[in-house]
């Protein structure tokens, strides 16, 4: 009888420990059915796109520019592990075409091809931790920037990203 009980208290142990490192890894959170229904809908340059809360304080940025060259127009979380960069006129288009480039020839970076709403999703994961989306939404060029792997949160971000601007 005491065997039986050792052994099932051991279990249940095992079972928290297990669930408690899920949780602190983030496992759990950003892998579970997204409902996005509550997220906060956000818009930059007529670009409508919802965030979950840990991405929602942030900065839009309109017509930034880095270096002296024009990038584009960017949406910066709060803590900077999550970026939207959006790409319209023919100059973005070409940073656009020429970062998805050095992404592609970086030997360093392993690529994952997904497709959602019947669209190709091209996602980089990077030595330095942040991994990196590209796509077309309409005639827009987005590239999507986020600390971590790719998880049904991000899905849902792009998601979105479709459905808000079909």
């Amino acid at each position: 009888m005491n065997k039986k009980f050792y052994l099932c208290i051991i279990s249940v142990v095992v079972i928290i420990v297990i669930g408690v490192i899920l949780v602190l890894t983030g496992t759990i959170d950003d892998n579970a059915t997204v409902d996005s229904a509550s997220w906060e809908t956000k818009e930059l340059v007529g670009v409508k796109f919802k965030l979950p809360p840990k991405y929602a304080m942030g900065t839009l940025i309109s017509g930034n520019t880095v270096n002296g060259k024009f990038t584009g127009n960017c949406y910066q979380s709060q803590n900077g592990d999550f970026f939207i960069y959006i790409f319209q006129s023919k100059e973005n288009s070409s940073n656009w075409n020429k970062e998805l480039k050095e992404h592609m020839n970086n030997d360093t970076n392993s690529i994952q091809i997904i497709e959602i709403n019947k669209k190709e999703i091209k996602i980089f994961k990077g030595n330095d931790g942040y991994s990196t989306g590209f796509f077309k939404v309409k005639n827009d060029k987005i590239c999507i920037k986020w600390k971590g792997d790719f998880n049904n949160n991000i899905k849902e971000i792009i998601n979105n990203l479709f459905t808000l601007n079909s």
